[in-house]
């Protein structure tokens, strides 16, 4: 700004693309006095207010009022800072900007936010995903150095989050020296780009690939950890030990009264266990529904010629129902080979045809026998109810689900040490495809408790009738570890994770976790241990008391042993039927309650 012999301020003003200068006691009736100072700064402002002066036709500042000047999200340039005296000798202090070619005088007081140009040269390319937090906001950068804005563009929805992907860390510097973290963020539906804060990102995780995602932070509530609801369930059962708590080397589960009696494990007399007590609940029954094979006529490297394998089917580790029409099983080749298969048998198909209840296992050993014998199989019933999916890397194979509600085949793949202890760390958990019966998609995930130590991976699954998964765990065996019962979600879509625990009971019923099932008519939960099973509705886990768990006892010992079958998991049907799975023979039992 020009100043004359006698130190006279004048104003720089443009009129029809010319420039001049008006001394400031040309302007009557305002509240200027003088101009302390201006300063070139470069500062990005946005406006509290929609007031400010601007000149007018005569080169005169005038008050505006009511005026829209900009989006209040909007962001400007401001290259000075223009200090004027009041008529009541109070300086105040002013942000020049400049709104579609008018020049502005903003009170620095009607600012919010102020910062400089964002740091080009600390963007770090970090290339990862993550979910957002609902009520995120997203902004977008406007413009380069000399043009630079922020602006906000909406907030995000608990029912739209969707999935972003990390491009860049971008850092912008405040006016005060503080550095503000921004995340570009690449919506996958649009493909278009935006900025979040740091403090609104929500899990982190890396797309390995087309098929895997491995979560980089701790899925796992650990608020929940901290003093959760816990049930002291005075009026459990005695605890059912297994072989694996005998100190006798031999110990074993009984099998069925006529396994072993005839070739391929054939038969065909129904087994019938009553529940030998039952708490809080009525009375049940077990009775055998089918024999399921335990031959396998598929190319198998566990025979010496590949040629099937007579006891390929027989060692079964879990079992889950669509809901509709077919039943999944798990089929391992034992303990630390952490190798198996998964068989879907087409329920409906076996109840249209009303197949008698040996009449699967028969057909199977068939198969194996041609196959031996080089002679021509008859796979028409074979595959009519049966369909044998590939060799996989099963872990031990407990842990097969299905979501009813997204229709989805879900494996936690828990690997086990040939000494069968775990000490994998990573949880890996596969959605399987439901026609070839192999892995679709893997989320890899680590879970720690609230003082960072890890949590060894789940080993049983189910689903209730919201899309909610549960899972149950304690450490040792013995009656006072408790239950542990946790309650998850899985984001269908970006194949993401949660985990919160939700229920502690403090008294478990028996040595090994064989599985957890959901009733979706009762809406209950159903735990299963060796001959025995411990239910509880799902709406009060978190609340529970302990007349609200209701417990069956059976005895499947056969004469003269001392430990009854071995139990391998159970589903319920929608019309609430439910069923049981057991080894020795592979054998699917109803409940009848």
């Amino acid at each position: 700004m020009p100043i004359d012999k006698k130190k006279q301020p004048y104003f720089k003003v443009k009129k029809n693309m010319h420039i001049g200068y008006v001394k400031l006691s040309s302007f009557k009736n305002i509240h200027f006095l003088n101009i302390k100072k201006m300063l070139a700064q470069n500062t990005v402002i946005k406006l509290k207010t929609n007031q400010g002066y601007s000149t007018n036709r005569y080169g005169k500042y005038m008050l505006l009022k009511n005026t829209k000047l900009a989006k209040s999200e909007d962001a400007f340039i401001s290259n000075n800072i223009v200090t004027l005296m009041t008529s009541a000798r109070k300086k105040q202090t002013y942000y020049q900007i400049n709104i579609k070619q008018h020049n502005y005088l903003i009170l620095k007081t009607k600012a919010m936010k102020l910062v400089n140009k964002i740091i080009n040269d600390d963007y770090t390319d970090i290339n990862t995903d993550t979910t957002l937090k609902p009520d995120t906001t997203l902004y977008q950068f406007k413009g380069d150095d000399d043009d630079f804005k922020i602006k906000v563009i909406r907030k995000i929805k608990k029912t739209d989050l969707n999935q972003y992907t990390i491009q860049e860390l971008a850092t912008v510097k405040e006016a005060n020296g503080t550095l503000s973290k921004y995340y570009q963020v690449k919506d996958i539906n649009t493909n278009k780009d935006y900025y979040v804060l740091e403090n609104q990102l929500g899990d982190k995780f890396e797309k390995i690939d087309n098929t895997t995602t491995t979560i980089l932070d701790n899925p796992l509530d650990i608020t929940s950890l901290i003093n959760p609801p816990t049930v002291d369930n005075i009026d459990a059962p005695s605890y059912i030990k297994a072989p694996a708590e005998d100190t006798n080397a031999d110990a074993s589960y009984s099998t069925s009264p006529n396994f072993n009696t005839k070739p391929g494990h054939y038969e065909n007399k129904v087994n019938t266990y009553a529940s030998t007590l039952a708490i809080n609940m009525q009375p049940a029954t077990l009775k055998t529904s089918l024999f399921l094979p335990t031959a396998s006529a598929e190319s198998d490297d566990q025979t010496s010629n590949g040629l099937g394998n007579v006891n390929g089917f027989k060692n079964v580790q879990a079992v889950t129902y669509d809901g509709q029409q077919y039943i999944y099983i798990m089929v391992s080749y034992g303990a630390g080979t952490n190798s198996g298969r998964i068989i879907r048998y087409d329920l409906k198909a076996i109840n249209n045809d009303q197949v008698k209840i040996g009449e699967l296992r028969k057909i199977a050993y068939k198969a194996y026998r041609q196959l031996r014998t080089g002679k021509e199989i008859d796979w028409k019933r074979y595959k009519k109810y049966m369909k044998v999916g590939p060799k996989l890397r099963i872990g031990h194979g407990e842990t097969l689900a299905y979501d009813t509600i997204n229709n989805n085949l879900w494996m936690m793949v828990d690997q086990q040490n040939p000494d069968k202890k775990y000490t994998q760390k990573e949880s890996v958990l596969q959605e399987i495809n439901s026609t070839t019966l192999t892995p679709k998609y893997t989320i890899n995930y680590t879970t720690k408790d609230e003082n960072g130590k890890i949590i060894k991976p789940l080993h049983n699954l189910t689903f209730d009738n919201r899309g909610n998964f549960y899972s149950y765990v304690y450490q040792r065996m013995n009656r006072t570890t408790g239950i542990k019962i946790y309650q998850g979600q899985i984001d269908e879509r970006n194949h993401m994770l949660q985990l919160k625990l939700v229920q502690v009971i403090k008294q478990n019923i028996g040595t090994n976790k064989q599985g957890i099932f959901f009733d979706p008519l009762e809406n209950e939960l159903y735990l299963e241990s060796d001959d025995t099973l411990m239910k509880m509705p799902v709406n009060k886990l978190g609340s529970l008391t302990a007349s609200d768990i209701g417990y069956l006892v059976f005895k499947t010992a056969n004469e003269n042993s001392t430990y009854g079958r071995e139990w391998e998991g159970g589903f319920f049907t929608p019309s609430g039927q439910g069923y049981i799975l057991m080894n020795k023979g592979v054998e699917l039992l109803a409940l009848n309650k």
